[in-house]
């Protein structure tokens, strides 16, 4: 946490770097060359759910690793190893799978156009728009790329209006003689991702008839490829389903979840990978395909960590963030407390930071329950001084503090839903909680007290969250919009978390016992 490093501080440790230099490395695959013929190459370098990561961020090890803290990423960083592997594999496509957007003070000031600007400068091949694209609605989203160039496509982001598509479907490549067919598809349930007042414009069609519809198309106009491939902003379990469904795929590269894959995921003869988040791994996937029968492709694959420090940055790309730095830096380089122990991301089980941010709510509005949602909150915090630029990180989104009633009664009821049914796990304060898991991701509520005791069925207690949790109380809790009474407070979820930050300066909140999870056989 704190100031990050200034790109031009960083030390050029070597002008040709390690990773640079071909590794010896074994192809995988089903079949062997002909020893006559001499197959071609083709290098997919990708990434994924960059989030606004203009700068380097810190990356430090937790027990038992022991090895130093290191910088990584930053868009002048990342556009360095991009141009450096590019130059290195002439023959490659770059392609980005999504969710650009969200993660950053300065994305928020500009609603994303920071972003676009930055993005035009590593100059992807072909790229798809990810869930956080449309945060601040689509309407300016696509006013934005309308007048950007940017090479995007989708197969299922089709106009309610008219049922036309947004973008193309599909991007023709031809590579060292390799002819590829570039499909791109959002998620089946965007509309669980974001909220429903900001995707207006837009259907989502189910991906496995569209992509199927797109293959058809690109035999009509181009014939058939050498190479099937998939963008897809769905996820690793999604896209494993869509390689079953769909075999003639060659390689789906994912995006969403945050995963990644030290080696591709192999369903039949389709392969699947993803490069984590934020701009930390570079994909890099070499493929070998005969021209006489394209279908035996060997591959190598490995994720390249994009290390601070290493190469020189791309100077027009640090100008660029360097400029909206400028204008913010000394406001959000504020350091307004400090953390005395980490906070990893949330997940189910019980975690620091949000119990930290429930509490906080309570104490802000005076509300008997808090409750947020794991994944509105962003990023690890190391243990340090804390910023407000940390803040921002840390809650991204300027959500509403949103406040409604409930019974006891139907609070137990919609808590025992939202186990089932909820996007991400949800945290609370004002309550404890007894959870049997019986499963990787499946868990039931065991007990429901309120310092100790029972809830009183019958009582009407006040539930303070924001208000993507308030928008969405249908798939969440199984609750009517229509019926649950809901006022909103005039809070913004980061500052009221800034706010405490500053009036308690020293923070040291770590799991206390309010969520128990007991693994079921």
């Amino acid at each position: 946490m704190g100031e990050f490093p200034h790109f031009y501080q960083m030390k050029t440790l070597s002008k040709l770097i390690v990773l640079l230099i071909p590794a010896i490395s074994l192809f995988q695959g089903c079949s062997l060359f002909n020893q006559n013929e001499k197959p071609r190459e083709l290098t997919l370098f990708h990434w994924n759910d960059f989030h606004s990561t203009n700068t380097p961020f810190l990356k430090k090890p937790q027990l038992p690793d022991t090895s130093k803290p290191y910088w990584v990423s930053g868009y002048a960083n990342f556009s360095a190893y991009l141009d450096s592997l590019r130059n290195a594999n002439p023959s490659n496509l770059t392609l980005f799978t999504g969710d650009e957007f969200q993660g950053s003070p300065v994305y928020a000031v500009t609603k994303g156009a920071s972003q676009i600007n930055l993005i035009r400068l590593l100059n992807p091949d072909v790229m798809i728009p990810g869930n956080h694209e449309f945060d601040y609605g689509d309407s300016l989203y696509f006013a934005m790329t309308d007048s950007a160039n940017l090479p995007l496509i989708s197969s299922n982001l089709v106009k309610k209006s008219d049922g036309s598509l947004f973008f193309p479907d599909y991007s023709w490549k031809e590579v060292n003689g390799i002819k590829i067919a570039i499909m791109g598809v959002m998620m089946d349930d965007l509309y669980r991702y974001t909220m429903p007042t900001r995707i207006g414009l837009i259907t989502v069609e189910p991906t496995v008839p569209a992509i199927r519809k797109t293959m058809e198309r690109v035999k009509l106009e181009r014939g058939k490829p050498d190479l099937w491939l998939l963008l897809s902003h769905s996820g690793l379990d999604a896209d494993q389903r869509t390689a079953k469904e769909i075999p003639e795929l060659d390689v789906i590269l994912s995006a969403h979840d945050h995963e990644k894959t030290n080696q591709p995921i192999r369903i039949g003869k389709t392969l699947i990978a993803e490069a984590g988040y934020r701009g930390q791994f570079i994909g890099e996937m070499k493929l070998l395909l005969p021209k006489e029968n394209p279908d035996s492709i060997q591959f190598s694959y490995k994720l390249i960590e994009t290390r601070a420090g290493v190469l020189k940055p791309i100077q027009p790309v640090a100008n660029l963030v360097n400029s909206y730095e400028e204008v913010l830096g000394k406001e959000l380089n504020q350091v307004i407390g400090e953390l005395k122990v980490f906070w990893p991301m949330p997940e189910a089980e019980e975690n620091g930071a949000a119990n930290f941010i429930t509490d906080g709510l309570i104490e802000a509005t005076g509300a008997d329950i808090g409750i947020v949602n794991a994944g509105g909150i962003r990023k690890p915090m190391n243990s340090g001084q804390i910023t407000v630029r940390d803040c921002w990180e840390l809650q991204p989104f300027s959500n509403l503090v949103i406040v409604f009633k409930l019974s006891g009664r139907e609070l137990e009821k919609a808590i025992s839903f939202s186990l089932l049914n909820s996007d991400t796990p949800l945290h609370f304060a004002g309550i404890e909680l007894i959870l049997h898991q019986h499963a990787a991701r499946s868990f039931s509520l065991a007990k429901l007290t309120r310092n100790g005791k029972p809830l009183n069925p019958d009582q009407i207690y006040n539930i303070v969250t924001n208000n993507y949790i308030g928008q969405n109380l249908k798939r969440t809790f199984d609750l009517e919009q229509s019926q649950v009474e809901m006022s909103e407070t005039g809070l913004i979820d980061r500052e009221v978390v800034s706010e405490r930050i500053k009036r308690l300066k020293i923070i040291d909140t770590v799991p206390d016992g309010r969520r128990l999870i007991i693994p079921i056989p």
